[in-house]
């Protein structure tokens, strides 16, 4: 199994991760239109609304060196729960706090699971956003997060080892290093995933860099 240090884009929205027979919890026209990459969609020019120049579609995320389990935060996964709720709220924060206070760059003891692997970058033909994908959700080099395996919902972060950001390839070609400080607007806040699949990006700057026709910027 080989791994790569290259993610693509699923946009700012945050679902389930399991393959698209079990997609049925969304309007998957929606969903398919706002991100780059998706299974079984193919995207022209033409769709991408908010200008290729305004649209990320890959970007540098570090691969585990560890086969299975990994607790460092760039490459490693945490088992959050609470970044979904019972009432289908999206609590992006609850990813953000799974950092060790005692060191920076390590997922916090208590949601860290050593018998089960991060699939960071690793199967790429698998096609979850666990393992090829990343999220215009939290900035880079923040913490990934499950909610319970790989299969299931979850907060994907681009990321590197160069220092203070990641760089990112937009749709018209060009690459940009996008900061680690880049805008995410409230992460405190709790979204519903399905209320801004057509309207502007509740994340911030980033958020709007993800989605192709949020409507941030005048179609060209």
């Amino acid at each position: 199994m080989y791994k790569t240090s290259v993610r693509l884009s699923t946009a700012d929205i945050v679902l389930n991760n399991i393959d698209n027979g079990g997609w049925g919890h969304f309007d998957e026209g929606q969903w398919r239109a706002r991100a780059p990459f998706i299974e079984f969609t193919w995207h022209s020019t033409a769709s991408f609304l908010d200008g290729t120049s305004n649209t990320i579609m890959a970007s540098e995320s570090v691969t585990s060196t560890e086969l299975y389990a990994d607790r460092t935060i760039k490459s490693g996964i945490a088992f959050e729960a609470a970044i979904y709720g019972g009432s289908n709220d999206i609590d992006p924060s609850k990813c953000m706090a799974v950092r060790d206070p005692g060191d920076s760059n390590l997922i916090v003891s208590s949601k860290y699971n050593t018998t089960k692997g991060s699939w960071r970058g690793g199967r790429i033909i698998g096609k979850q956003p666990a393992m090829t994908g990343f999220n215009t959700v939290l900035p880079p080099n923040s913490p990934n997060c499950y909610r319970a395996d790989v299969n299931s919902w979850g907060i994907y972060s681009a990321s590197s080892y160069h220092t203070g950001g990641v760089n990112s390839v937009f749709g018209d070609g060009s690459s940009h290093f996008i900061s680690e400080t880049i805008y995410c607007a409230n992460l405190n806040a709790k979204y519903k995933p399905r209320e801004y699949f057509d309207t502007a990006s509740p994340f911030g700057i980033w958020g709007a860099l993800g989605s192709l026709n949020g409507g941030e910027v005048a179609a060209p």
